[in-house]
């Protein structure tokens, strides 16, 4: 690679960068939402706060009809919340976020709050490293 080449790599790193995080998360978007919603049915949230316990006797026995665990909240009755979950980037900005479209979202948000949709500390740290190997690959090649 000559000089011009690599001055010319160098001006569009940047650009470069921008491409493989985009490429990565997409790359890595189910496992993101997978993890999410694994966190959700162990009744925890982003925070690993536990969501609480279901008290209500009837909607405890309807779980139970249904075969659901009653042992803690996991914000999992049809299936529908956790179906409609996805990953939001914002490629321009480099933010990423999780959200659903079940119309419960806003009920479950107002009850458990926020951190419902998000990852918690050990599944950020595991989407950084594949961030970040993904990186250490893509700008190998870059600049081979």
């Amino acid at each position: 690679m000559t000089i011009e080449q690599l001055n010319r790599k160098l001006n569009n790193i940047e650009s470069k960068v921008r491409s493989l995080v985009v490429a990565s998360v997409r790359r890595h978007h189910k496992e993101i939402v997978r993890r999410n919603q694994e966190q959700l049915l162990s009744g925890k949230d982003a925070n690993d706060k536990r969501l609480g316990d279901y008290k209500d006797p009837g909607w405890i026995r309807k779980r139970k009809k249904k075969g659901r665990q009653v042992e803690y909240v996991d914000l999992n009755f049809a299936g529908d919340f956790q179906k409609s979950m996805f990953i939001k980037f914002d490629s321009v900005g480099m933010s990423l976020g999780l959200d659903a479209t079940d119309k419960k979202k806003d009920i479950l948000i107002h009850h458990w709050g926020e951190d419902i949709l998000g990852l918690n500390d050990e599944n950020f740290d595991w989407l950084m490293e594949q961030i970040t190997d993904d990186l250490a690959h893509g700008l190998n090649a870059y600049f081979a």
